[in-house]
């Protein structure tokens, strides 16, 4: 019976040990996750590497420039008068601010017109949609369009609410259209792209001589 005993203990050494070994392993690796998280989570008050949800409040600036790629803020003008192109191409007046005054919005082109009152067209040039309430001025768009043109329409949607002003961008490479209010709190317009569409334009209806 001791013989017996004894052979069965030296037989099952090998798997004691074994047993011991898959368990030291299984709890080394778990500890070296917990460390691997710990190293990869910032600590309270941290935010270094940390990507903001999808509630997170977007960083405004006061610059004319996007606040992302598809929101903008237009502040005033930082002098009065500004630089305009050669050609007046269309103009609107339009109370944009609900304050029983109206503001004129001004587009423009930097193409000159030959004896005959012709616009003489660059491949590019400098455009400039600007709106204007009194001595304040908002460059709304001011900058190089290449192979292409805008145009703006201007939306009334009932006293309640100011009106949309939409500018829209078209060039051989594409369409953009934005949408522009004015909010009397921080004396700004903000925009909003609404549509970006790329690839070669191969029709665009040109402007048209009806009503």
């Amino acid at each position: 019976m001791r013989e017996a005993d004894s052979r069965r203990s030296i037989r099952s050494a090998p798997i004691a040990f074994l047993a011991i070994t898959v368990l030291a392993v299984a709890c080394e690796r778990e500890a070296s996750t917990d460390t691997d998280l710990a190293n990869r989570v910032p600590p309270a008050g941290d935010t270094a590497g940390a990507v903001p949800g999808p509630g997170a409040p977007a960083d405004v600036t006061a610059a004319n420039t996007p606040v992302d790629t598809t929101r903008t803020r237009v502040v005033e003008a930082a002098q009065a008068g500004v630089q305009t192109p050669a050609s007046l191409l269309d103009s609107a007046t339009v109370d944009l601010d609900r304050d029983g005054d109206r503001e004129m919005l001004l587009l423009y082109a930097a193409a000159e017109r030959d004896d005959r009152g012709r616009l003489m067209w660059d491949d590019g040039q400098r455009w400039l949609l600007l709106a204007r309430d009194g001595e304040r001025e908002f460059p709304i768009f001011d900058g190089f369009v290449q192979l292409g043109r805008l145009g703006f329409h201007v939306i009334e949607r009932g006293d309640a609410e100011p009106p949309l002003l939409v500018l829209r961008e078209e060039t051989g490479a594409g369409l953009r259209i934005w949408t522009y209010t004015y909010d009397a709190a921080a004396g700004a317009f903000h925009g909003t792209l609404v549509l970006e569409a790329t690839g070669n334009v191969v029709h665009a209806t040109p402007p048209l001589g009806g009503p």
